[in-house]
């Protein structure tokens, strides 16, 4: 549950400082997809704030950008049902 909690407060402070989360272009080309068309997602930039908490890893076998909140809250996802099983 740690790294799921701090993977959605590194997505909220990145998205609450910038109005959004700022996704890097050069990680959309790396990953073969083009800018999200949402709400939510803006492009990162010079006056970015926190830029390193923004989609900035590319994931081309997933066609898509992700950030390290987002890599906490999967690493979490991922762990907990064995961790759940483990406590039996």
């Amino acid at each position: 549950m740690s790294a799921i909690a701090a993977g959605a407060t590194l997505n909220w402070l990145v998205v609450a400082a910038n109005g959004g989360m700022p996704v890097d272009p050069v990680a959309l080309t790396a990953a073969g997809v083009s800018m999200p068309d949402d709400r939510l997602h803006i492009e990162l930039g010079p006056a970015t704030r926190l830029p390193q908490l923004a989609d900035v890893i590319p994931m081309g076998v997933f066609r898509s950008v992700y950030s390290i909140g987002d890599v906490l809250l999967a690493a979490g996802g991922f762990w907990l049902p064995f961790a759940w099983l483990r406590r039996r």
